[in-house]
């Protein structure tokens, strides 16, 4: 009697390998003093977070790589916050809970909800976030305008291009932009998410909440009340340009948020 073959159980994927799915480093320093996680804005890839590390010499900016773009273009992009925030949360703990340096977590615009939401599962997993450094974004729990996910075609292109959020010469090659649609359209869907301002969704980490002067998605009243959502204090800082940042920026960005490392982590007052 032929017995039937039972295929051996496939063992799950360890941090490593899960790291290479998730996470990409361009370049970071030897020695840094701290790890940037970083999460992309709506339809942005983690290799638009290249300049940011060549805006310091001192962090290493771990950027998050979400599905349905880049190499992961062949995933269907996240349609819920848990299908991001419980690995990457989880990764972040598994690599960050005996190595003794700071973990920042940097989000922009969309990026900031999730940056937001993997600090709370970080706080669930006992792992302290030293900063939350937001990018043009609004405080989360504040009411949303008018939803863009469901926006015909052309009328979402036309609101990218006058954000600058898409290159024009995109349009001329109608195959990529049946690409790039897709997982712009799940972003801003996931973007829609609401937070509660209540006890649950309170954190206990410094805010580096910064935005555009120009910015026509978010005000400085808008950015400050994330405010709200913390504990600890919160500083806004506004940078000249829109909502895409330009390179000179960046660089602000970067340097306020390696002087807030050397600030005390106190309560506000």
């Amino acid at each position: 009697m032929t017995l039937p073959q039972v295929s051996a159980p496939v063992p799950p994927a360890g941090p490593e390998s899960r790291a290479r799915k998730w996470l990409r480093a361009y370049d970071p320093p030897a020695a840094p003093v701290a790890r940037v996680y970083a999460f992309p804005y709506s339809g942005g890839g983690a290799a638009t977070f290249r300049r940011w590390q060549e805006s310091t010499r001192t962090l290493e900016i771990c950027a998050v790589a979400l599905a349905g773009r880049e190499r992961r273009i062949g995933e269907p992009p996240a349609r819920r916050l848990s299908e991001v925030v419980e690995p990457v949360g989880t990764l972040i703990a598994e690599r960050e809970s005996a190595a003794g340096r700071p973990v920042v977590l940097l989000g922009v615009s969309m990026g900031a909800l999730l940056a937001h939401q993997v600090a709370l599962r970080l706080d669930d997993l006992g792992v302290p976030v030293r900063l939350l450094v937001t990018v043009g974004a609004p405080a989360p729990h504040l009411p949303l305008p008018s939803p863009v996910h469901q926006l015909p075609e052309s009328d979402l292109v036309d609101w990218l291009l006058s954000l600058g959020g898409m290159d024009p010469a995109v349009l001329e090659y109608p195959e990529l932009l049946g690409h790039l649609l897709p997982a712009i359209r799940a972003d801003l869907e996931l973007s829609n998410h609401r937070v509660r301002c209540d006890r649950t969704q309170m954190l206990d980490v410094p805010v580096l909440a910064s935005f555009g002067t120009e910015d026509p998605l978010c005000t400085a009243d808008e950015v400050a009340r994330w405010d709200e959502l913390t504990r600890r204090r919160t500083r806004v800082l506004p940078v000249p340009g829109g909502h895409f940042f330009s390179d000179t920026a960046v660089h602000h960005v970067m340097a306020e948020l390696e002087r807030e490392l050397l600030l005390p982590c106190t309560h506000r007052g």
